[in-house]
Protein backbone atom coordinates (compact mmCIF):
# COMPACT_ATOMS: atom_id res chain seq x y z
CA UNK A 1 0.00 0.00 0.00
CA UNK A 2 1.04 3.18 -0.47
CA UNK A 3 1.45 5.56 2.39
CA UNK A 4 1.33 9.48 1.94
CA UNK A 5 4.43 11.68 3.38
CA UNK A 6 4.37 14.67 5.00
CA UNK A 7 6.61 16.66 2.72
CA UNK A 8 6.95 19.57 5.68
CA UNK A 9 7.36 23.62 4.85
CA UNK A 10 7.59 22.71 0.91
CA UNK A 11 8.57 26.46 -0.78
CA UNK A 12 6.37 25.09 -3.62
CA UNK A 13 2.32 25.87 -4.90
CA UNK A 14 1.71 22.21 -5.42
CA UNK A 15 0.15 19.33 -2.56
CA UNK A 16 2.51 18.58 0.26
CA UNK A 17 2.40 15.02 0.22
CA UNK A 18 3.73 12.21 -2.12
CA UNK A 19 2.91 8.50 -1.91
CA UNK A 20 5.51 6.29 -1.99
CA UNK A 21 5.55 2.01 -2.08
CA UNK A 22 9.07 2.20 0.00
CA UNK A 23 8.30 1.37 4.17
CA UNK A 24 8.03 4.16 6.30
CA UNK A 25 7.87 3.26 10.19
CA UNK A 26 8.37 5.93 13.29
CA UNK A 27 11.49 6.84 12.77
CA UNK A 28 11.37 8.68 9.58
CA UNK A 29 8.43 10.50 11.17
CA UNK A 30 11.37 12.93 12.84
CA UNK A 31 12.32 13.92 9.08
CA UNK A 32 11.61 17.63 8.14
CA UNK A 33 12.26 18.23 4.28
CA UNK A 34 12.10 21.83 2.89
CA UNK A 35 12.75 22.66 -0.97
CA UNK A 36 13.71 26.78 -1.19
CA UNK A 37 14.62 28.15 -4.69
CA UNK A 38 18.29 28.56 -4.50
CA UNK A 39 19.73 32.07 -3.98
CA UNK A 40 21.30 33.85 -7.00
CA UNK A 41 24.44 35.56 -6.67
CA UNK A 42 24.38 39.33 -7.53
CA UNK A 43 26.86 40.34 -10.26
CA UNK A 44 29.57 41.55 -7.52
CA UNK A 45 29.52 38.29 -5.72
CA UNK A 46 31.11 35.46 -7.57
CA UNK A 47 34.83 34.73 -6.32
CA UNK A 48 35.02 38.01 -4.02
CA UNK A 49 35.67 35.70 -0.77
CA UNK A 50 38.35 33.61 -2.90
CA UNK A 51 35.17 30.95 -3.94
CA UNK A 52 36.52 28.70 -6.61
CA UNK A 53 32.82 28.70 -8.21
CA UNK A 54 31.09 30.37 -11.04
CA UNK A 55 29.43 33.82 -10.40
CA UNK A 56 25.82 31.96 -9.85
CA UNK A 57 26.84 29.39 -7.50
CA UNK A 58 28.97 31.61 -4.98
CA UNK A 59 25.61 32.45 -3.61
CA UNK A 60 24.38 28.99 -3.47
CA UNK A 61 27.43 27.48 -1.92
CA UNK A 62 27.17 30.02 0.52
CA UNK A 63 23.43 28.94 1.67
CA UNK A 64 24.84 25.58 2.25
CA UNK A 65 27.76 26.95 4.19
CA UNK A 66 25.23 28.63 6.49
CA UNK A 67 23.15 25.60 7.25
CA UNK A 68 26.08 23.97 8.08
CA UNK A 69 27.29 26.38 10.44
CA UNK A 70 23.99 28.14 11.67
CA UNK A 71 21.32 26.08 11.32
CA UNK A 72 19.56 23.71 13.57
CA UNK A 73 22.51 21.40 13.03
CA UNK A 74 25.29 22.77 12.85
CA UNK A 75 28.54 21.37 13.62
CA UNK A 76 26.76 17.93 12.66
CA UNK A 77 27.58 15.15 10.58
CA UNK A 78 25.90 15.98 6.98
CA UNK A 79 25.39 14.84 3.68
CA UNK A 80 25.18 17.38 0.70
CA UNK A 81 24.33 15.93 -2.56
CA UNK A 82 25.37 17.21 -6.14
CA UNK A 83 24.59 16.09 -9.55
CA UNK A 84 28.07 16.53 -10.98
CA UNK A 85 31.77 15.25 -9.73
CA UNK A 86 32.98 18.68 -10.28
CA UNK A 87 31.11 20.34 -7.90
CA UNK A 88 31.86 18.15 -5.64
CA UNK A 89 35.27 18.78 -5.77
CA UNK A 90 34.42 22.30 -5.79
CA UNK A 91 31.97 22.62 -2.78
CA UNK A 92 34.18 20.22 -0.88
CA UNK A 93 37.28 22.63 -0.96
CA UNK A 94 34.82 25.78 -0.70
CA UNK A 95 33.75 24.25 3.04
CA UNK A 96 36.67 23.57 4.03
CA UNK A 97 38.41 26.96 3.30
CA UNK A 98 35.70 28.22 5.13
CA UNK A 99 35.98 25.62 8.15
CA UNK A 100 34.02 23.30 7.28
CA UNK A 101 35.50 19.88 7.47
CA UNK A 102 34.46 18.20 4.03
CA UNK A 103 35.31 15.29 1.81
CA UNK A 104 34.24 14.65 -1.50
CA UNK A 105 32.63 11.04 -2.29
CA UNK A 106 31.80 10.31 -6.12
CA UNK A 107 32.72 7.74 -8.62
CA UNK A 108 34.80 9.54 -11.03
CA UNK A 109 37.99 7.65 -10.45
CA UNK A 110 40.35 10.20 -10.56
CA UNK A 111 41.62 12.51 -8.36
CA UNK A 112 40.07 15.78 -7.41
CA UNK A 113 42.06 19.26 -9.42
CA UNK A 114 41.53 20.55 -6.15
CA UNK A 115 43.78 20.28 -2.70
CA UNK A 116 41.99 21.54 0.10
CA UNK A 117 40.54 18.63 1.79
CA UNK A 118 39.30 18.08 5.56
CA UNK A 119 42.01 16.58 8.26
CA UNK A 120 43.16 13.48 7.82
CA UNK A 121 41.94 12.63 4.37
CA UNK A 122 44.18 14.72 2.55
CA UNK A 123 45.83 12.11 -0.41
CA UNK A 124 49.17 10.58 1.14
CA UNK A 125 51.95 9.71 -1.11
CA UNK A 126 51.31 7.13 -3.72
CA UNK A 127 47.06 7.02 -2.55
CA UNK A 128 44.87 6.25 -5.47
CA UNK A 129 41.42 7.58 -6.12
CA UNK A 130 39.82 4.26 -4.38
CA UNK A 131 42.22 4.41 -1.18
CA UNK A 132 41.57 8.17 -0.71
CA UNK A 133 37.48 7.97 -1.10
CA UNK A 134 37.45 4.86 1.12
CA UNK A 135 39.48 6.87 3.99
CA UNK A 136 37.23 9.57 3.54
CA UNK A 137 33.91 7.57 3.91
CA UNK A 138 35.58 5.86 6.85
CA UNK A 139 36.68 9.18 9.08
CA UNK A 140 33.07 10.39 8.24
CA UNK A 141 31.69 7.23 9.66
CA UNK A 142 33.31 8.03 13.17
CA UNK A 143 30.84 11.18 13.48
CA UNK A 144 33.74 12.55 15.47
CA UNK A 145 34.18 16.23 13.43
CA UNK A 146 37.08 14.53 11.32
CA UNK A 147 34.91 15.22 8.54
CA UNK A 148 31.59 16.71 9.12
CA UNK A 149 29.98 16.25 5.69
CA UNK A 150 30.67 14.24 2.72
CA UNK A 151 29.70 16.37 -0.69
CA UNK A 152 29.03 13.26 -2.38
CA UNK A 153 26.85 12.39 -6.17
CA UNK A 154 24.52 9.23 -5.66
CA UNK A 155 27.33 7.12 -5.69
CA UNK A 156 26.93 7.70 -1.57
CA UNK A 157 24.20 4.95 -1.86
CA UNK A 158 23.34 1.39 -0.49
CA UNK A 159 25.39 -0.34 1.82
CA UNK A 160 26.56 3.14 3.41
CA UNK A 161 24.52 3.59 6.74
CA UNK A 162 25.10 6.04 9.05
CA UNK A 163 22.69 6.25 11.85
CA UNK A 164 23.70 10.06 13.49
CA UNK A 165 23.38 11.83 9.73
CA UNK A 166 21.41 15.27 11.14
CA UNK A 167 21.12 17.20 7.92
CA UNK A 168 20.34 16.35 4.33
CA UNK A 169 21.16 18.87 1.79
CA UNK A 170 21.00 18.78 -2.28
CA UNK A 171 22.97 21.69 -3.89
CA UNK A 172 20.92 20.46 -6.78
CA UNK A 173 17.52 19.55 -7.76
CA UNK A 174 17.43 15.72 -7.78
CA UNK A 175 16.18 13.93 -10.88
CA UNK A 176 13.41 11.66 -9.87
CA UNK A 177 10.95 11.60 -6.58
CA UNK A 178 12.80 7.87 -6.31
CA UNK A 179 16.58 9.86 -6.12
CA UNK A 180 14.49 12.71 -3.48
CA UNK A 181 13.28 9.90 -1.46
CA UNK A 182 16.21 7.25 -1.15
CA UNK A 183 18.93 10.09 -0.26
CA UNK A 184 16.69 12.43 2.48
CA UNK A 185 16.14 8.71 4.31
CA UNK A 186 19.65 8.89 5.18
CA UNK A 187 18.91 11.50 7.68
CA UNK A 188 17.38 10.99 11.52
CA UNK A 189 17.67 7.24 11.27
CA UNK A 190 18.72 7.26 14.83
CA UNK A 191 15.07 8.44 15.04
CA UNK A 192 16.30 11.98 16.48
CA UNK A 193 15.48 15.19 14.49
CA UNK A 194 16.72 15.50 11.27
CA UNK A 195 16.56 18.12 8.59
CA UNK A 196 16.53 17.81 4.69
CA UNK A 197 16.88 21.15 2.24
CA UNK A 198 16.70 20.94 -1.80
CA UNK A 199 17.83 24.16 -3.37
CA UNK A 200 16.40 24.36 -6.94
CA UNK A 201 16.98 26.43 -9.59
CA UNK A 202 14.31 26.97 -13.04
CA UNK A 203 17.31 25.38 -15.00
CA UNK A 204 17.00 22.18 -13.00
CA UNK A 205 13.32 21.98 -13.19
CA UNK A 206 13.41 22.18 -16.85
CA UNK A 207 16.51 19.68 -17.07
CA UNK A 208 14.37 17.19 -15.15
CA UNK A 209 11.43 17.80 -17.50
CA UNK A 210 13.63 16.84 -20.35
CA UNK A 211 14.49 13.69 -18.80
CA UNK A 212 11.14 12.93 -17.50
CA UNK A 213 9.62 13.34 -21.42
CA UNK A 214 12.75 11.75 -22.92
CA UNK A 215 11.75 8.50 -21.20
Amino acid sequence: LCRPYQMGTVGLKHPRLFATTAKLNQRHRNLRVEATPAPRSSSSSGGGDGSIFAEREAAAASRVLHLLTHGAHKGKTSIVYCTKTTTCDELAQFLNDHGVSAAWYHSRGTLPATTATATGTRARRGEGFDAQKRRAREKWLQNDGTVQVLVATSALGRGIDNQHVRQVIHFDMPPSLANLYQEVGRAGRDGLPADCTVLFRASDVLQVQRLVLSR
